[in-house]
């Protein structure tokens, strides 16, 4: 079998490309699906990707098991938009054959987020947490622990207590 970048190779049906083999079909992330319209590139591992090469993965194994390989359907998908969150109410997108980036694109990103959540009281929790991180600042409790060197020598005689029982460990004796 073939491999791109540690994935499994597939043509444009989502089949395996295999000398030994035949009728294996990969999508998703363990697949190296081509770019529709390239011949040098791959699908990204995203869901938008996986989700729309799982349906079309299943029709073509569907078909291949009635033996209909002219009914193959080949993957033609070329994505939606490119979003990503990078911490802190901002966000990186490329949509609408725009460029966008900030709290604009963190918006955009969120509101797309919201839309795949299952569940209306889900997306309402999420929603007002977004809204409350806006206004107020994180809560936190902060536990200082003591901190030791790396490494430090003691001389202990005989009936010296290095340690209580039950106390927290700090250090690792030798």
């Amino acid at each position: 079998m073939a491999s791109a970048y540690g994935k499994v190779e597939t043509d444009s049906y989502l089949r395996v490309i295999s000398d030994d083999f035949e009728n294996i079909w990969a999508a998703g992330d363990c697949s190296a699906d081509p770019f529709a319209g390239t011949d040098d590139q791959y699908c990204p591992p995203t869901a938008q990707f996986a989700q729309r090469q799982g349906v079309v993965c299943g029709k073509n194994i569907a078909a291949a098991m009635e033996g209909a390989d002219r009914g193959l359907e080949s993957f033609e998908f070329k994505g939606l938009r490119e979003m990503a969150a990078i911490g802190h109410r901002k966000a990186v997108a490329h949509a609408f054959g725009m460029n966008f980036s900030g709290f604009i694109a963190w918006w955009m990103w969120g509101t797309v987020y919201l839309s795949k959540l299952p569940g209306l009281d889900r997306k309402i929790r999420v929603m007002a947490d977004w809204t409350l991180d806006i206004f107020f600042s994180k809560d936190m409790s902060l536990l200082t622990p003591k901190y030791t060197s790396a490494l430090k020598e003691a001389h202990l005689e005989k009936g010296d207590v290095l340690f209580q029982s039950g106390e927290p460990a700090f250090s690792f004796y030798l």
